[in-house]
């Protein structure tokens, strides 16, 4: 496993700055998911494809 160490001069520190970063990251990544899905459901609605049909199909 990688190790990253990160020094600061800062007395509040690193940690509830990168911890929120990670939080933001996160909720950026899981908003993405869901529009994908969306996106997903209203293309096999549109044309009336499972998701084993459209993967055959893409290929």
């Amino acid at each position: 496993m990688a190790e990253l160490t990160l020094i600061s001069e800062s007395p509040v520190g690193l940690r509830p700055i990168i911890e929120r970063a990670l939080a933001h990251e996160s909720s950026v990544v899981e908003i993405g998911i869901r529009q994908t899905e969306h996106r997903l459901r209203t293309f096999k609605r549109r044309y009336a494809m499972n998701t084993l049909r459209g993967i055959h199909f893409a290929n």
